[in-house]
């Protein structure tokens, strides 16, 4: 914390400089104020800053280096002195904190009495501010916009327009947001004594901003300078010093405003001393911010280094495990193990000159055999020699003892979070009543392959594989002219129960040839609502064939068709008095797929629902360019 102090002091110090050399009496005000303010901010942040520097060092090297870390954190043994004995960091920070509370009771104070002024005192509403009339003779200040004015002074106008355009120059262009910043940060900051010098610049930049703005109205200067002297008092400031949390005309800086009210700054100058503040800023950033230094092991490179043959043997034991050059190693520490070897070589140089030698009492299993190929991949070897056969990285040969289809090392059953997924999709399933199943032929293939997976321990702890239902029989083939007859209806048998599986149903006409065939029979044809010509529903059909179709047929009347751009909703009765039921069924023998409060549910179950009248309202898209669907809606 020391260091980040002397560093951002040490910065503030070099900005401050360069301020009270080449700018501060030049004419560029504006400029001045964001220099200030910002030259605050970077010096709080360039001691933060950390570049990370990587050096490269050798094995040898990094081991030094460790060793002399290792000596200067060695503890002292000296004897303790009296010194030794006092707690300093508490010390200091206990003076910290009681300087920071002083300083913070003082801002408060002074805070609190600008707005008791504010409160107690009559107010004037101007067009921007306002103008807070005082009993007391007190300079002309300002308080972002409030505009304090002595309230004598102001009946008997004796307050020149140039004073009040100084103070109403403060609050537009809210000079009192700088100062309650320099305020806040003196208080956490209170042992610094540069932000009493950044804050007296801050302030005194505010003036040359609000003299420039009423010279700027062709206001004489030697008029406006007499007025300023007739309105100091430096008896006053003394007196009120809260006046210092706001803006005000100061007795100390009137001799360096009147000098900057004459100055000229040329645009090159100010470009110029513009342009220096970055080989500043530069050197600042270089100087007292912080480099880490990481070390990185060095490049290693074949054309450096003549490196010779290497070998390692490795000894599969009888119990499974492995002797790696006599360190003994499991499967799960194998590679951990192996990378304890030909540490000074990195995976490029083990590549061209090491040779793995796998041996065994036993015969080793073609398992083990691709588990060490895989692991060395990541490690690294020229050459794998085992009892029978001879790998080279090189050649791009790998173990011969099992089939390419097989190479990976075989799964002793499934994963935990294949156990997971299967168990979630085979109690989906086995919850689902069999009437009523709706299977996805991509979860089913899922559970079978991790079915087979599983041990045998595996299955019988897992949820019990669903009993599908068998898949409908296929439809024969229709008989084509020519065929051979079938001189008797022959069904294709069931091998669940035996019994002769239903005929499949008959493929359903396009919407344009059933409504040719309604036309034949003399239909009456409605779209939307509105009756039509048979030539007219045609056009219709044959130029947007989503249209929605209703059929109605009864033995006494002509049959209805009504075509519509919606969903075409029906009730228990229709207008040709053909009973919903009766309707229903229809639709369930052309296929249909119903839905109840859009579940979707066996044809059985809904045209019960409907015979028994429990139902709402009742959709139907009877004819579309896809199966038909009836939706039910229930009562609640």
């Amino acid at each position: 914390m020391l260091e980040y102090l002397l560093k951002s002091a040490a910065c503030m110090m070099a900005f401050l400089l360069f301020y009270q050399l080449l700018l501060e009496k030049e004419q560029m005000h504006h400029f001045k104020r964001y220099f200030l303010i910002g030259a605050l901010v970077i010096s709080l942040v360039i001691p933060g800053l950390v570049f990370t520097e990587f050096v490269e060092m050798d094995t040898l090297e990094q081991t030094v280096l460790s060793s002399n870390i290792s000596e200067e954190l060695v503890v002292n043994n000296d004897p303790a002195t009296d010194m030794d004995v006092v707690n300093w960091s508490l010390l200091l920070w206990t003076l910290y904190i009681s300087g920071m509370l002083l300083f913070a009771l003082r801002f408060f104070k002074h805070l609190y009495q600008i707005l008791r002024r504010i409160q107690k005192n009559p107010k004037l509403k101007c067009a921007s501010t306002t103008q807070v009339l005082l009993k007391e003779k007190m300079p002309p200040h300002t308080f972002f916009k409030y505009i304090f004015l002595n309230q004598k002074a102001m009946d008997n106008k004796e307050i020149p327009e140039e004073v009040l355009l100084h103070e109403e120059t403060h609050a537009k262009q809210y000079h009192s947001l700088d100062v309650l910043f320099i305020e806040l940060l003196h208080v956490i900051l209170w042992f610094n004594p540069l932000l009493f010098w950044f804050k007296k610049s801050i302030k005194l930049n505010h003036e040359f901003l609000a003299d420039g703005a009423v010279l700027k109205k062709n206001v004489p200067t030697k008029n406006y300078q007499n007025t300023l002297l007739s309105f100091i008092s430096e008896a006053s400031e003394k007196k009120y010093q809260s006046i210092h949390m706001a803006n005000a005309i100061n007795y100390s800086s009137i001799k360096k405003r009147f000098t900057v009210m004459r100055k000229q700054t040329s645009k090159k100058a100010a470009v110029i001393r513009t342009l220096l503040l970055i080989p500043l800023t530069a050197l600042l950033v270089y100087g007292f911010s912080t480099t880490e230094l990481v070390s990185t092991p060095k490049a290693f490179s074949n054309e450096s280094k003549d490196y010779t043959a290497r070998s390692l043997d490795i000894e599969v034991l009888e119990d499974g495990s492995y002797a790696i050059q006599g360190v003994l190693a499991s499967n799960d520490n194998f590679l951990e193990v192996l990378s304890t070897f030909h540490t000074d070589i990195p995976k490029e140089i083990k590549n061209d000159i090491l040779n793995i030698h796998i041996s065994s009492n036993s015969k080793i299993s073609d398992e083990v055999i691709w588990f060490i190929y895989n692991k060395l991949m990541s490690y690294g070897f020229f050459r794998m020699v085992t009892e029978n056969q001879e790998i080279i990285r090189e050649k791009g040969n790998t173990p011969f003892a099992i089939e390419p289809s097989e190479k990976k090392i075989i799964q002793k059953g499934a994963s935990r979070d294949q156990m997971a997924e299967y168990n979630a999709l085979a109690k989906k399933y086995n919850e689902m009543p069999t009437d009523e199943m709706y299977i996805k032929m991509k979860e089913v293939e899922r559970m079978k392959y991790i079915y087979s997976l599983m041990s045998d321990k595996q299955r019988a702890d897992a949820e019990p594989f669903p009993n599908f239902p068998e898949p409908p029989t296929p439809p024969s083939p229709p008989l084509t002219p020519g065929s051979e007859k079938m001189t008797e209806v022959q069904a294709p048998i069931s091998s669940k129960n035996g019994l002769p599986a239903p005929p499949a149903p008959p493929t359903p006409p396009s919407p344009l040839d059933h409504v040719i065939a309604m036309a034949k029979k003399g239909a009456t044809f409605y779209f939307e609502g509105k009756e039509i010509s048979s030539d007219k529903a045609i056009e219709l059909i044959k130029k947007n064939k989503n249209l929605n179709i209703d059929s109605r047929s009864n033995n006494s009347k002509r049959p209805t068709v009504r075509i519509s751009k919606a969903p075409i909703k029906i009730g228990q009765l229709n207008n040709d008095g053909i009973q919903l039921y009766e309707y229903a069924k229809e639709l369930a023998l052309k296929e249909a797929i119903f839905y109840f409060d859009e579940k979707r549910i066996p044809a059985d179950l809904a045209l019960e629902i409907i015979r028994k009248n429990d139902f709402e309202t009742v959709e139907t898209l009877p004819w579309t360019n896809r199966t038909p669907e009836v939706k039910i809606h229930s009562k609640t």
